[in-house]
């Protein structure tokens, strides 16, 4: 999926249990339009991975990736979206 990157944030902390929680969570903008009764313009989505090393797939940002992710849902029923790949496509100056 053609996404455009804004942002991406690496982030290691122990929580209050003290179990280690990392990852890294891009920002992104869908490439697709979405208008919907209620909805105009394009969605932001983040996309999270506890794979500290998929902060090296960010080459530059903002850029527009392709990307591959799996979806799942978590204790609460959310969608949770898993970053597998990301490939730069094109860097953006803004």
């Amino acid at each position: 999926m053609k996404l455009y990157v804004l942002n991406v944030k690496r982030y290691s902390f122990t929580s209050q249990s003290g179990q280690g929680i990392q990852g890294v969570t891009a920002t992104c903008i869908n490439d697709t339009v979405d208008l919907t009764k209620d909805f105009k313009g394009k969605s932001v989505v983040e996309i999270k991975t506890s794979d500290l090393s998929a902060w090296n797939l960010f080459t530059a940002v903002p850029a527009f990736y392709d990307v591959e992710f799996s979806m799942s849902t978590n204790s609460k029923r959310q969608t949770v979206l898993k970053l597998l790949t990301a490939r730069l496509l094109q860097e953006q100056k803004l």
